[in-house]
């Protein structure tokens, strides 16, 4: 227990450094409060979280750049 919970927070550290989370309906790019994205419910690199900009809930997939590339 001494070692993994320091562990686990480091890595939730890392997580929320590293990339942005894109949402579905406005496709705009946004960052989450830590406590946010550690409590959100979620599944592999996609979490479920309200977007700041059209405030629709939904599952936004992290993205690790903030400008969109073209396909």
């Amino acid at each position: 227990v001494v070692v993994l919970i320091p562990t686990i927070g480091y890595s939730m550290i890392l997580e929320h450094a590293a990339g942005y989370y894109e949402c579905k309906e406005c496709g705009e790019r946004f960052t989450v409060g830590i406590w946010k994205m550690t409590f959100a419910p979620h599944v592999g690199t996609t979490r479920y979280l309200r977007c700041p900009h059209c405030h629709k809930l939904g599952w936004d997939k992290k993205v690790l750049t903030k400008e969109k590339t073209a396909d």
